[in-house]
């Protein structure tokens, strides 16, 4: 359900965000060909390795999140920070490799499994 809320929104905000800069933008960089792409691919990446960083920080940095610091047995404590953390390494280091949406989701994906 998560994932697919995540592909929602995204794919939301994208057709938003492009019908706007196409109708109603006045910036020349934003109306030339291509560029409103580019800067969306730009947004995606940043997003990504900013998620990834704030997964780590919130892991082991002094805000931590709630729901992982209650869960009482520690071995299972123990992995889920492991787990987000691995993930939160993986969204940095191919944040600049996910060009789409598409290429996006499947990296999540397969951290996820």
């Amino acid at each position: 359900h998560l994932l697919s809320t995540l592909v929602e929104c995204y794919t939301l905000f994208e057709r938003h965000w492009l019908t706007l800069i196409n109708e109603h933008t006045t910036e020349a960089a934003l109306k030339a060909t291509g560029y409103s792409e580019y800067f969306m691919k730009s947004v995606l990446q940043d997003t990504i390795g900013y998620c990834g960083a704030e997964l780590i920080r919130r892991t082991i940095g002094l805000a931590h999140v709630t729901d992982i610091d209650s869960i009482s047995d520690e071995a299972a404590r123990l992995t889920v920070q492991k787990q987000t953390l691995a993930l939160g390494e993986q969204l940095i280091l191919n944040a600049q490799t996910c060009d789409n949406k598409d290429a996006f989701f499947s990296l999540l994906i397969s951290q996820l499994n």
